[in-house]
């Protein structure tokens, strides 16, 4: 069950024709359709996965009723009421660095991909809006890339 947000990311990036989605700045590139399949499969394969992970952990935790049940005990602290609601904050903190190292680690292996072609890849993001007990966020999500 993929939220209907994550769904709405991957559907604006990721078109079911291939064929049809090499960018302009591409074609006039003349990079190779084979070039821009291996590109298109990265982010398919390792950005989007880890992006709609993100998003449905933020919409879950959007729906899920706060309970200050539990007691937080750190050393040297006295105990404090804890939020388990809150505790996915730190999850979803984790799952966004991670995604942030992928999306850059693909990005250089698209620019190197695109090097011959005087084509550079820049990271695409999507603003989720996020708010936890404590702050206001607004989270960038990688979804694919802008070429220059």
């Amino acid at each position: 069950n993929i939220p209907k947000s994550a769904a709405k990311v991957i559907c604006a990036k990721m078109k079911s024709d291939i064929s049809d989605d090499m960018p302009k700045i591409l074609q006039d590139a003349n990079v190779p359709p084979e070039k821009w399949t291996l590109i298109y499969a990265l982010v398919a394969g390792k950005i989007l996965p880890l992006s709609v992970e993100c998003i449905q952990m933020i919409e879950e935790y959007k729906v899920a009723p706060s309970q200050e049940r539990g007691f937080l005990s750190v050393e040297g602290q006295r105990n404090q009421l804890f939020d388990p609601k809150e505790s996915k904050v730190l999850k979803i903190s984790m799952l966004h660095s991670n995604l942030a190292l992928v999306a850059l680690s693909v990005s250089g292996r698209v620019n190197a991909i695109l090097k011959e072609y005087g084509v550079m890849a820049v990271v695409a993001y999507d603003s989720i809006d996020f708010r936890s007990k404590y702050q206001y966020n607004t989270l960038k999500i990688p979804t694919g890339f802008h070429f220059y």
